[in-house]
């Protein structure tokens, strides 16, 4: 790759990761200072209203954002505002469901004080419900500022909100108001930053286009409801909300943090994917696939290699004494974190060849390990069983992923050779967890030294595919 080149994708990344920094950070910084502010129980309710409104949220997500920026180069202006039609719809429905159901879900929870807090949360989903996707479908074109100038400022608006809520009420109402804020805000920025306007589509071709994509992603979307969110629904039902609270503030900085990495991986890769699929011959679209595996791999080891090093300090730093991660609880937070950043490979290779069933059927594999991590709590009344049984179900996902990725896909037993090797780093990088932090043999800088080490394999792996006449 030439200079040029590399300084072109480098402020594509800038423009790219702005809006989904700015979006974990103001949410991770709100979660810090809620915590301080608020006891354990309130900061456990807060939690708990999250848990139900990003349960619900990824249970019927239609990835209107994707289908917009897939179908950017055929029928743009008609595939946008069928997104749209669906888009109002889901948010009617959400908001209907979470008005309605509150008792229930508050029940589930185990947090009865949560109910009027989660009919109030009714009003985000119907909020955001009304955004204009045309800040999404730029992205087709590497015009990244818009949607990051939205995200950034409404993010902004929500973290100073929640803390003059959290000072002026003390209680888990603060991040309801927060919530409200970041969705208000969006929505209007979306229309403001928009080149196009609002239309909700009526023709029946490209709704039924858009439906095609849509709904299998739905089931998809309780797959990924059932590994990001249903863990702490078992945490608060069997161990209450303050072992939620800590289960909570482990996630944010082990896994939630990285998710900027996941968004720009997933926004960067796609585009890569979708536009070397319109190249003569297989040979692109098998070494953009190959690119993306490794990129992705790369990143998993960076971010859970430095979580593995910093867990059990940074937690109880960032939110107080009262949070302290125990030696299981910080082994399988590192898998969990790697794991989640290298999915996005998987994700974007089959999503950008329009397989959303097949993305669907991998992530409702991780519901068998929510049924672990139900089970495990039996034999082992601990959070980190709940860990342990997330983690062997992300495992899952990740294999049966890849290897509906690569069937049948150009460069096939490439990807399954990387799938191998990526499995082995895993291993490599929790054995050295083990050693520091459960058998206490291995010190700080004898783990950053072996994790430096793991990062060469894909280093090495990368060079070679971006090296010049690569294409």
């Amino acid at each position: 790759m030439t200079k040029p080149r590399l300084t072109l994708w480098a402020g594509r990344a800038s423009f790219a990761s702005a809006g989904v920094v700015a979006e974990q950070a103001a949410r991770l910084l709100r979660s810090i200072v809620l915590a301080r502010l608020l006891v354990p129980s309130e900061f456990g309710t807060a939690v708990a209203l999250g848990v139900v409104l990003g349960a619900v949220e990824l249970a019927s997500d239609i990835s209107a954002e994707k289908y917009v920026v897939l179908r950017a180069a055929d029928g743009r202006d008609r595939a946008r505002d069928a997104a749209h039609a669906l888009q109002l719809l889901r948010g009617v429905l959400l908001a209907a469901l979470l008005l309605l159901a509150s008792g229930p879900l508050a029940a589930l929870m185990a947090v009865p004080a949560a109910q009027p807090g989660i009919a109030a949360l009714a009003l985000y989903p119907l909020i955001r419900g009304f955004a204009h996707l045309d800040i999404k479908q730029s992205q087709h074109d590497y015009r990244f500022l818009p949607d990051a100038l939205a995200t950034c400022a409404s993010h902004g608006l929500a973290l100073a909100v929640g803390v003059v809520a959290a000072v002026a009420l003390a209680d888990h109402r603060a991040i309801i108001i927060s919530l409200l804020a970041e969705a208000l805000l969006y929505t209007i920025l979306s229309h403001r930053f928009a080149a196009s306007p609002w239309r909700i589509g009526r023709d029946g071709l490209a709704l039924r286009q858009a439906l095609a994509f849509s709904l299998p992603l739905m089931a998809n979307g309780v797959g990924l409801a059932a590994m990001a969110q249903a863990d702490r629904m078992i945490v608060s039902s069997r161990f209450g909300v303050e072992a939620l609270a800590l289960y909570a503030v482990l996630m944010s900085v082990a896994v939630a943090i990285g998710y900027p990495a996941v968004r720009v991986l997933f926004t960067l890769g796609f585009s890569l994917r979708v536009r070397a699929a319109s190249a003569v011959g297989d040979a692109a679209a098998a070494l953009a696939s190959l690119r993306i595996a490794w990129m992705c791999c790369l990143a998993a080891l960076v971010f859970a290699g430095g979580i593995g090093l910093a867990l059990d300090r940074l937690v109880p730093l960032l939110f107080g004494p009262a949070y302290a991660v125990t030696g299981w609880m910080h082994v399988l937070a590192v898998g969990v974190a790697y794991l989640r950043l290298a999915r996005v490979a998987n994700t974007v290779l089959l999503l950008a060849e329009g397989r959303s069933r097949a993305v669907a059927v991998g992530n409702l594999c991780g519901l068998l390990g929510v049924a672990a991590a139900a089970l495990l709590c039996l034999a082992w009344p601990d959070p980190a069983a709940v860990l342990l049984g997330i983690f062997l179900g992300d495992v899952l996902v990740e294999v049966v992923l890849r290897w509906q990725a690569s069937a049948g896909a150009p460069g096939s037993a490439a990807l399954r050779r990387q799938l191998a090797v990526l499995l082995a780093l895993l291993a490599a990088l929790l054995l050295i967890q083990v050693g520091g932090v459960i058998l206490g043999l291995l010190g700080g800088a004898a783990r950053a030294g072996l994790t430096l080490l793991l990062l060469a394999v894909p280093v090495a792996a990368l060079a070679m595919l971006f090296r010049p006449g690569r294409g």
